[in-house]
């Protein structure tokens, strides 16, 4: 034991990793206590970083604690190997003390992109609620950490407008994580079938604005249908057909969803059109 304990501090890599994986398969009360001893940030990178890989290799959790407060160390290695250790080995588990790191403004940055980082992949529908209120943070990081953590988790690609997310999330909530991933990747896909129809149809050398508009259309209301009213708004850009913008904004007066579409309908409120004028005036 001894000589392994005296190996497991050696400054060569190799010797020190050897060192902890034959600890930790010995399964004594000893080599943990050994081990866990070693983990203290006091102590070298090669050491830590050798506990740790025997702990990720072992598939053993018992060092949960250490790897949340890990996030947090001064050395990338040791926040990686922690981030893999929480994401493979530890769970959703830990997904609570993921968010309190993350919603806690006096800790840096790095840590708290860290903890967002394995929530990201480790995150339930349970962490949703939490996430959300971090895309009002005021660190950008933080910010964009949260965002990767809520489309990974509820596979919806809202970005970071927290205004959608809440709207989403409002009428969402009660689905589970496997009825929001059909919904999103049926969106993602059909949206990938209608924009690569609008390509070729663009592509085509005679392509009337009548058939053009009827699939910017079938857009729309695939976007009212799923809720995803950036893609509605998309629609009013200029150089759409002038039918099709029409029907965006009526779709948009239908929803409510005004606000976050004033800036472009107040734009077309003045469009030449007086069809499309008089759509984005009614839907403001």
């Amino acid at each position: 034991m001894d000589t392994l304990q005296a190996q497991l501090y050696s400054e060569d890599q190799a010797t020190a990793d050897r060192a902890a994986l034959v600890l930790l398969s010995s399964e004594t009360e000893e080599s943990f206590r050994i081990l866990r001893a070693a983990l203290s940030p006091s102590n070298s990178v090669t050491t830590r970083a050798a506990v740790i890989k025997a702990f990720i290799t072992q598939r053993d959790n018992r060092i949960r604690a250490e790897m949340t407060a890990a996030l947090g160390d001064k050395s990338d290695t040791i926040v990686e190997l922690a981030k893999t250790h929480l994401w493979k080995i530890v769970g959703s588990d830990v997904a609570g003390d993921l968010l309190v790191i993350a919603r806690d403004a006096s800790r840096g940055t790095r840590e708290r992109v860290a903890a967002l980082t394995v929530l990201a992949e480790v995150g339930s529908a349970g962490s949703v609620e939490g996430t959300l209120d971090l895309l009002d943070d005021k660190d950008p990081q933080v910010v964009a950490a949260a965002v990767t953590a809520l489309q990974r988790i509820t596979y919806q690609p809202f970005g970071d407008d927290a205004e959608t997310w809440r709207d989403w999330y409002r009428q969402n909530r009660k689905l589970t994580r496997e009825q929001w991933q059909r919904v999103g990747s049926r969106y993602f896909t059909q949206t990938e079938e209608l924009k690569g129809e609008i390509a070729a149809l663009q592509a085509e050398v005679g392509t009337g604005e009548k058939e053009m508009a009827r699939v910017y259309a079938r857009l729309v209301d695939l976007g009212v249908e799923l809720q995803r009213w950036d893609i509605v708004i998309e629609v009013l850009d200029t150089g759409r057909p002038i039918e099709a913008q029409i029907y965006a904004a009526e779709a948009l007066g239908r929803s409510g969803k005004v606000p976050k579409a004033v800036g472009k309908l107040i734009e077309k409120a003045k469009s030449p059109d007086a069809r499309l004028a008089k759509a984005a005036i009614e839907a403001l």
